[in-house]
């Protein structure tokens, strides 16, 4: 008679599988994670991080400038910084932010987020899997641009960063969200003659339809 009338059996004791709950926050969901880049400079070579955010629905990526020495007080700036751009580009208030047990993070990090109405869910140590997104972000601009670049500064880094977002974002085409662009600048013409955009010296590429 229940399920008659349309309710349901109770609940399930179990806890709800990791891509179940990726699924039913990815609207308001986002993850985090630094990534290095060997940077040298007048005193010899150092190790720059960056730390990015990934909205899990759109792909959208929001990064910080890089930082030889990110201490607390400039990551918990950094939250600032990404809850500030993600109002300005509209996109969804961040909910959810998923970040590891990194000790550059700190509990100002967390403390800013929850200010904003965000909670940060730090996954288990050893588990990069349940941060996937942004695992394989790092891949990505890695593999397609950093890997390529020898970098003389920071300032250096910054701009191959800066780049590659341009790219991601409005000339590459994601499998996850079907194959569209994230964020693209114009719709493309139906016809014409398919031409190639190049970045940073051809080593990022698009193609595209010029008005025919």
């Amino acid at each position: 008679m229940l399920i008659e009338a349309g309710i349901g059996p109770k609940p399930s004791k179990h806890k709800q599988p990791w891509d179940q709950f990726i699924k039913a926050h990815a609207e308001t969901l986002w993850a985090c994670e630094f990534f290095t880049k060997r940077v040298w400079t007048r005193g010899g070579p150092r190790t720059a991080f960056v730390l990015f955010f990934i909205h899990v629905e759109s792909r959208q990526v929001i990064a910080s400038t890089s930082a030889i020495h990110p201490h607390h007080e400039w990551v918990a700036h950094q939250a600032k910084v990404f809850l500030h751009e993600a109002e300005e580009q509209g996109l969804k208030v961040p909910s959810i932010l998923i970040r590891d047990g990194d000790m550059k993070f700190g509990p100002e990090f967390d403390r800013t987020l929850r200010k904003a109405g965000c909670d940060p869910k730090r996954i288990p140590r050893g588990t990069p899997v349940m941060n996937a997104h942004a695992e394989r972000w790092v891949r990505s601009i890695k593999h397609e641009c950093l890997n390529h670049f020898i970098c003389f500064s920071d300032e250096h880094l910054d701009y191959l960063v800066e780049q590659y977002l341009e790219h991601y974002h409005t000339e590459r085409p994601h499998q996850g969200i079907g194959n569209r662009l994230i964020a693209p600048t114009r719709a493309p013409p139906a016809s014409g003659r398919i031409v190639c955009r190049t970045r940073l010296g051809g080593v990022l590429r698009s193609y595209m339809r010029t008005v025919a």
